[in-house]
């Protein structure tokens, strides 16, 4: 992921935690091959929808340069005006 890709989850860090839905999210970035089966079973097993959302943050933003265009994409398919948020 690029650095200023990094920034805007950074910036808007606090409003995706709170907000994004993670399982839809988590199943697009799996289906796009930017999570794995491993990261998923990691983020799911968080106890609350705040820390599932800040591990799938932290874990994006170590992954490659699609990372953060599917991230947007993912949030697009039923969270649009989140996906707004982070572009």
């Amino acid at each position: 992921m690029r650095k200023f890709h990094k920034d805007i989850l950074q910036t808007h860090f606090q409003d995706l935690v709170e907000d994004v839905n993670p399982d839809p999210v988590m199943r697009y970035l799996f289906t796009k091959g930017i999570i794995s089966k491993e990261d998923m079973e990691a983020i799911r097993s968080k106890g609350t929808s705040i820390e599932k959302n800040e591990d799938l943050l932290l874990r994006l933003m170590k992954k490659g340069l699609d990372a953060f265009k599917m991230f947007v994409e993912g949030l697009q398919k039923d969270q649009s005006s989140l996906a707004e948020t982070s572009k």
